[in-house]
């Protein structure tokens, strides 16, 4: 279309060679004069390496603080002494409470981290998309006033009078000012590209071929700002052939920029669409992860109930039952005790105890039964003794009577051999 419009505004003047060569030789200056800049490169921020640490990092303490905690209530020193692991219930319910802390911080790490995404998301919409396309607003409204100035100065150069050089003037002024604030609104954008950081290498090439694009977008627009500013030069010089020649190229460069300007237009309004959809799916998704969390950590906490009861309530009903039977007297059963935590322990201790209960019984039957077998010897020899004295008695109430029978007789006899006295 350009070069069409070339042609016919060439044909439609009665420009010289001499013109020509001249226009072609500004044309060729202009295009010579733009400073070549490189592909601009942008890199990732190591911002985004802190949050993946971080993401990484806390469940990995988590679980190895968990792991210490376990291992340290899981050792254990037996009869000699030594120092073993033994998986014990107290291990066994910290490390069923740590998986579900553990399930509890990776959801906590993930909302973070999704909250973190949108707020990315939210950020770059703030700082980086928003501003720019306000700002490429404000450049297709300075183009336009450019190349409406421009439009006067080609009008009113044609006019003779003081008032139509005024106006010459002043449209003159309004073009330059219009350029300089397009230039100064590119670096604008340009600024805010380099300093917002990347957070990943997607958003560095998007944000890199912004750069480049409106690198590109200056590049065209000092074409058209030097190109006006020599067809401008060569109106008030008097060469209208020349001036109405290069106005073709004029009309194709403006033209040119604000194609382009509209399509970076057009890429900032995808761009916002496309966050705001990007946004909404993260919203989303960690609505429907936070879900599935919650519920795993729910059927995880119930089922570790569950268990956790029916491993520690069981064996102490079981052992209240033990200890009643025990205690009712009978001391010929025993209690599993098969296990290896406290309450495997407490069942040993019991069996240990019913164990030296029976050995105490059996130690007291023993007794008795020679204290029994004691009791009749010492009842025979205590019938044996009391006949013993009783014969004894008896034989000493017969020696009595004897020494009493002998002393009447000895006193007989005295009185018998004690000579008769005389009678005075």
């Amino acid at each position: 279309y350009a070069d069409e419009a070339v042609q016919m505004h060439n044909a439609g003047n009665t420009s010289t060679a001499a013109d020509r060569s001249a226009v072609d030789a500004i044309i060729k200056k202009v295009n010579q004069g733009g400073k070549t800049s490189e592909k601009y490169i942008k890199e990732v921020s190591s911002s985004g390496i802190g949050n993946l640490l971080f993401t990484l990092g806390f469940p990995l303490v988590v679980v190895l603080i968990t792991a210490g905690l376990v291992i340290l209530l899981s050792r254990t020193k037996d009869e000699k002494g030594e120092s073993k692991l033994k998986i014990l219930l107290g291990t066994k319910i910290l490390a069923s409470f740590s998986i579900l802390i553990m399930v509890v911080v990776g959801l906590g790490v993930y909302s973070i981290n999704s909250l973190g995404t949108i707020g990315d998301h939210v950020e770059e919409m703030a700082e980086e998309v928003i501003p720019i396309s306000s700002i490429v607003a404000n450049i297709q409204m300075f183009q336009l006033e450019q190349v409406i100035a421009l439009e006067r100065v080609f009008r009113f150069a044609e006019q003779e009078g003081e008032h139509a050089k005024k106006r010459v003037k002043e449209s003159h002024e309004e073009y330059l000012q219009a350029g300089e604030e397009v230039d100064k609104h590119l670096q604008k954008i340009i600024t805010i590209l380099k300093e917002v950081p990347a957070m990943d290498q997607e958003d560095a090439i998007y944000m890199a071929e912004l750069v480049n694009t409106v690198n590109q977008i200056e590049e065209h627009s000092r074409i058209f700002d030097e190109l006006g500013e020599e067809t401008v030069m060569l109106l008030q010089a008097g060469k209208m052939n020349q001036s109405h020649t290069l106005e073709a190229y004029v009309e194709e460069a403006a033209e040119k920029v604000d194609k382009e300007i509209e399509a970076l237009m057009l890429a900032m309004e995808k761009t916002i669409e496309t966050i705001g959809h990007e946004t909404e799916d993260l919203e989303h998704a960690a609505s429907r992860n936070q879900l599935i969390f919650v519920i795993v950590a729910a059927l995880f906490g119930f089922i570790s109930a569950f268990f956790l009861t029916k491993m520690i309530v069981q064996p102490i009903k079981k052992a209240v039952d033990f200890s009643q039977v025990v205690a009712s007297g009978d001391i010929s059963k025993t209690l599993d005790s098969s296990g290896k935590d406290e309450v495997g322990l407490l069942a040993d201790a019991l069996n240990k105890m019913v164990a030296s209960l029976k050995a105490m019984m059996t130690s007291i039957n023993e007794g008795a039964v020679q204290l029994t077998d004691s009791a009749a010897a010492l009842s025979g020899t205590s019938t044996q003794m009391s006949a013993n004295a009783e014969q004894t008695s008896g034989k000493a109430g017969t020696v009595a009577a004897a020494a009493e029978e002998m002393s009447v007789n000895m006193s007989s006899v005295a009185a018998a051999a004690e000579p008769p006295q005389l009678m005075k």
